[in-house]
């Protein structure tokens, strides 16, 4: 195979493989310069973009090849915040891809992993289940521990968003148990704020935010600040359930602070819409619908669809308070359309709860009844 190892534009191309790498390290250690490397990789952004497509075009040249994998892996945490979802995939594909050209079987299995959460973020169940199995298979033959407990990850992560909650659990505590052997800290606390949203599901809300607090003691000791507003927006969430909207607020306001600092874009759509959820409840209506609007709107830009379902039908919660009844119908029907169309029963269950409920308030009965049946029907299916 050919080599290209020696010309200048590889060496340029190494050049910013380097820079992601000391970005990424000051960026997940928290270090007190990380604003700094941030502010770089913005600088340098259309650089990189441009080498990164010139590894990616490897052919059968493995030192472009390698080079590939490492643009991936070096910046694997500042990228995850800085880029939209869709980029993220297709990176990540591209280093699979040369992973498996070069046979680097441990970036292979590292990338799939990444790869495989990364369909899941942008509700692609089947892909992420089919990446997620693949590593679980790879991860058993090389005896990887960590791998094989980011498989049991990640398909519990689909386990959850179709509903099925004891696989989900029962997946959970097989991660956890790996993740406790290989003493993977960042995992353990990822895998109690997956067994908090079990529980949160249940309605043992007591529980869920135990789960929760642990999980943001974790993330806070690492100093990982993208990944700290994914733990203050879970606690917000857990808050609201208990009924303390006034410090969910606080926590979701953080959240929300530290995607726009970042540019987290796969978070801010979930904080907006948290956010806006805790201004409801203290009736602050006017942010709030301003909020589940930009939420929605961020959302749909990076193919979140299920957070585009959840806040269709908070948006009509609130019109159906105001009593815009044809608003909320609008929302609520879309949100239904949408969650048939992912395959998300949770949110179809919700949706045809809200019609039927709409149904009851205008005094059509019948209407009402067969809206009802058929969330009762999907409601059964949630275990």
């Amino acid at each position: 195979m050919a080599s290209s190892g020696g010309t200048v534009q590889y060496r340029l191309a190494q050049h910013y493989v380097t820079r992601l790498q000391q970005a990424n390290t000051a960026f997940r250690r928290g270090h007190g310069n990380r604003t700094y490397w941030y502010n770089q990789i913005e600088q340098d952004w259309s650089q990189i973009r441009q080498w990164q497509a010139w590894s990616a075009s490897a052919a059968d040249e493995l030192d472009k090849a390698q080079l590939c994998v490492e643009f991936s892996i070096a910046g694997i945490d500042i990228l995850r915040v800085r880029q939209t979802p869709s980029e993220r995939v297709t990176w990540l594909q591209q280093a699979l891809d040369a992973a498996i050209l070069v046979g680097n079987a441990e970036a292979q299995r590292t990338i799939l992993h990444h790869l495989a959460q990364a369909h899941f973020y942008t509700s692609r169940a089947e892909q992420a289940t089919r990446l997620a199995n693949e590593l679980l298979i790879l991860s058993q033959r090389a005896k990887d521990i960590l791998g094989m407990g980011r498989a049991y990850y990640t398909l519990a992560s689909v386990a959850q968003q179709l509903g099925k909650f004891d696989d989900s659990e029962d997946l959970l505590n097989k991660a956890l148990t790996l993740f406790e052997k290989c003493q993977a800290t960042a995992e353990i606390g990822r895998t109690y704020q997956g067994i908090g949203r079990v529980a949160h599901f249940r309605g043992d809300y007591p529980l869920a935010y135990d789960y929760f607090a642990k999980y943001l003691a974790i993330v806070e000791g690492t100093g990982r600040e993208g990944e700290l507003s994914v733990a203050l927006l879970t606690l917000s969430n857990s808050l609201v359930s208990l009924q303390d909207f006034v410090t969910a607020e606080q926590y979701a306001e953080r959240s929300v602070q530290i995607c726009r600092n970042v540019g987290f874009m796969r978070m801010l759509p979930a904080a907006l819409l948290s956010l806006a959820m805790c201004e409801v409840e203290l009736d602050k209506l006017d942010s709030a619908i301003r909020h589940y609007q930009e939420g929605i709107q961020v959302a749909e830009s990076i193919n979140m669809k299920n957070l585009v379902v959840s806040g269709m039908i908070d948006l009509g919660n609130i019109y159906t308070h105001l009593g815009d009844l044809e608003m909320a119908a609008q929302y609520y029907v879309e949100a239904l359309e949408m969650a048939y169309q992912k395959k998300a029963p949770y949110y179809v269950c919700l949706a045809q709860g809200y019609i039927a409920y709409l149904y009851l308030l205008q005094n059509q009965l019948e209407p009402a009844r067969r809206a009802l049946l058929e969330a009762i029907e999907v409601a059964l299916q949630l275990r």
